[in-house]
């Protein structure tokens, strides 16, 4: 039996009810995929290959952290398996190292051996660093919301509002898996100590601390048995009171207690920087979604449980401002993937039209670009992926691709049609005298696309080019699908046999067209030159266009970053960042600014403006926007965004000893030009760094340079006479703790009640 030509434009034509029913089908798991599938900003199983490892070392310096702390953990980091590379940095109150693993390395395994090895050099460490942290990078810990809460002035404890009412609430939502609050210290049993007093009772400082932490502890004591049962023993030292804490003897000569000569206090720690939303006090938060959440809809819960928290009676006056949310960049995502969609298929049916002048055969065509999409977002649901940044940027690169098919087809039905041929011929016939070309262009795309996903420079890379080029595929085998089964029925119900001439305009691009190839078929070698000269011609645009290795800028806020005198306090650089706030303040209407965020040290700080969020317009909107502001009659009330950071930069001027960077970037990841010095002094490299900076500023067309020293401040080192204290009976670390007590404070342990 000789087999059917064209097996699927057949099927279509004469098997109606089953395709439609499969049409149905498409549609109704379509929808239901497109109400079901996670809508996620980043896309998940991302799994960088590193691992991070902090290490808080509070009041030291950046040259004694790296000495002490960093320079142990990269020995340490030197022994774990499969390390690839590392980048360490030192710096005041702290260190990180970041460690980097071959492709093949478990991260499980060398977490694990990682925190082994960190364990080993526990004892080496400094007695103010209780524990080395490690930790790995997970798209979910990214905050899915961040913002801040303000209250009125004269509230006494705020954060004990913010834990009983505001962190269980957002908590609750479905889809959280952490709320951080941040922004203030918690309450602290502090005891300060009366240098005079201490003097005058000849009390030390050192002995005294030390007794204070033998004193505060529990501590297993064994066993005894006792009338057949074994007892376990345990001496519970610890303090259960403040007031039990200050009646502690120091001096049982003279039974001097500790409130004799201290004061002892519950209450927050002196504050040591500051942050403010628009010149109010500000707590933060950050919310991170638990795995397969939904970020949109935990966005917009969030939002409705702030609000109703601002109406609670004990909340009265606090206010709430969001900086980041992904839940809108993802629908705002959607929104335009769901616009270019109809944008696409409006503009794909007039150029049909144009050249059809059929109605209903514009229709089909058209027909093809949301089945497509449909199609596509129904295999990632059932492949478990989400719509994303990526998945989404692959749906906007197939738009233009799934309609390829269906114009070949509806054509060469249509043609066949208009020569008389019987519609039901004519539509398995024309699509399948073009189902073999039609089949090997759109696998030819695919294949395109495999270099990308198999092929990558790195395991990121391949990560983000396969959720990108999937979509692609999965479109383009649905285009070629749709095309050989539903288009034939449909052109078979919709179509019109009516005759139609070639508009004026087609006729003469038909004339024009086969006038140049005829030209191109006589004159074959000026044709070749023209079209190498053509090919050549292209370097010429291509040395003129900006390179860049960085994606687009966040253009919603511009960050300012100050470096002051470090031997000022707090209260000195409260005054010069109010100032720096005022200017904002003055000119914010000119920069366009909805909050300004402000947090400062004694020694550094930074301000970040908030630009007003800009109405979401349509394509033609921003394209006559755009247009007259090249014609120079926009009414644009603010500067533009390179304006305001030029405008910046010449507004504010610095006092000596400040100075201040516009939109710093990290130098680690993301600066436009990278300059490494590598060496074993680091002073010298400091020194060095200094110079290469200056060298660097002068040449034209840097906005900026900045480098990841800390600047530190003045050290007053103190060298001991040996000789002396041998004399005198006094250990180094007698000398050394006494004063290190004396001015920066030791933590002795936790106060438990």
């Amino acid at each position: 039996m000789k087999k059917s030509p064209y097996p699927l434009p057949r099927f279509s034509v004469n098997r109606p009810v089953t395709v439609t029913m499969i049409l149905l089908a498409m549609l109704v798991v379509g929808a239901i995929a497109y109400s079901r599938i996670p809508l996620a900003l980043f896309p998940e199983g991302l799994e960088w290959p590193r691992l991070y490892a902090f290490a808080p070392y509070p009041n030291a310096g950046a040259i004694e952290v790296e000495k002490k702390v960093v320079r142990l953990m990269e020995e340490a980091v030197a022994q774990v398996s499969g390390v690839k590379g590392m980048y360490s940095t030192a710096y005041r109150g702290g260190g990180t190292v970041e460690v980097e693993f071959q492709k093949e390395v478990d991260l499980r395994v060398a977490f694990n051996e990682m925190r082994d090895r960190f364990d080993r050099i526990m004892p080496n460490m400094p007695d103010e660093i209780e524990q080395l942290l490690v930790r790995g990078w997970d798209a979910n810990d990214v905050p899915v919301m961040a913002g801040a809460i303000t209250f009125p002035p004269g509230l006494s404890d705020p954060r004990l509002l913010l834990d009983t009412y505001v962190e269980p609430a957002l908590s609750r939502i479905e889809g959280v898996g952490n709320v951080e609050i941040f922004g203030t210290s918690d309450k602290q049993v502090l005891v300060e100590m009366d240098q005079d007093k201490m003097s005058s009772h000849g009390i030390n400082i050192f002995q005294t601390v030390n007794d204070l932490s033998s004193q505060n502890v529990t501590v297993p004591g064994g066993w005894i048995v006792e009338g057949g049962k074994k007892i376990y023993l345990r001496s519970v030292g610890r303090y259960q009171t403040v007031q039990e804490l200050s009646e502690t003897i120091v001096d049982p000569e003279h039974q001097l207690t500790l409130k004799d000569i201290a004061s002892v206090s519950y209450k927050p720690p002196k504050k040591d920087r500051s942050d403010r939303i628009n010149g109010q006090e500000l707590m933060g938060f950050a919310i991170t979604r638990s795995a397969e959440a939904n970020v949109v809809r935990i966005s917009r819960e969030v939002r409705t449980s702030l609000e109703e928290l601002a109406r609670h009676p004990k909340l009265k006056g606090m206010e709430y401002v969001v900086f980041g949310d992904q839940g809108k960049l993802v629908t705002l995502s959607v929104h335009n993937l769901r616009d270019s969609g109809l944008w696409g298929g409006l503009f794909a049916a007039i150029v049909l039209f144009f050249f059809l002048r059929a109605v209903r055969m514009t229709l089909i065509i058209t027909l093809a670009i949301p089945l497509c999409i449909m199609v596509t977002i129904t295999a990632l649901y059932f492949a478990g992926w989400s719509l994303n940044v990526a998945t989404m940027m692959g749906l906007m690169l197939s738009l233009g691709l799934v309609v390829d098919n269906a114009i070949v087809i509806v054509e060469n039905i249509f043609r066949m049609r208009q020569n008389g041929i019987d519609p039901s011929r004519a539509s398995i016939e024309g699509a399948g005298e073009v189902g073999l070309p039609v089949t090997m262009a759109t696998l030819t795309t695919v294949v395109v696309f495999l270099p990308l996903v198999l092929m990558g420079t790195s395991d990121e890379m391949a990560f983000w080019m396969l959720r990108i080029g999937v979509p692609v595929m999965v479109g383009l085998v649905a285009s070629l699908f749709i095309a050989l089964l539903i288009i034939p029925l449909a052109a078979l119900k919709m179509g019109s046999d009516r005759k139609r001439s070639d508009s004026t305009a087609i006729i003469w691009l038909q004339k024009r067209y086969q006038r140049s190839l005829r030209w191109v078929l006589t004159h074959r070698l000026d044709s070749f030159i023209l079209v190498v000269l053509a090919a050549a011609s292209v370097r010429v645009p291509m040395e003129g266009i900006s390179k860049t290795d960085q994606s687009r800028r966040d253009e919603t806020r511009i960050q300012l970053n100050f470096e002051m005198p470090s031997g000022q306090d707090l209260e000195q650089a409260e005054v010069f960042m109010k100032t720096m706030e005022d200017t904002l303040v003055a000119n914010r209407a000119l920069y366009n600014v909805a909050d300004i965020h402000t947090s400062f040290r004694a020694s550094n700080g930074e301000i970040k403006m908030f630009l007003q969020e800009e109405e979401d317009l349509e394509w033609y909107s921003v394209a006559w926007s755009d247009l007259l502001k090249k014609i120079g009659i926009s009414n644009q009330r603010y500067l533009d965004y390179e304006e305001v950071e030029e405008d910046l930069q010449k507004r504010l001027q610095m006092p000596a000893g400040v100075t201040m960077s516009v939109n710093r970037q990290d130098t680690q990841e993301d600066p436009a030009v990278s300059v490494t010095l590598y060496g074993e002094d680091t002073r010298v490299l400091m020194g060095m760094a200094q110079e290469v900076e200056r060298r660097l500023e002068s040449i034209p067309g840097l906005r900026s340079v900045d480098t990841d020293m800390d600047r530190g401040g003045t050290e007053l080192q103190l060298r001991l006479d040996r000789a002396q204290m041998q004399r005198l009976g006094v250990s180094a670390q007698v000398v050394s703790g006494t004063i290190s007590y004396a001015l920066r404070g030791q933590k002795i342990n936790k106060f438990h009640t």
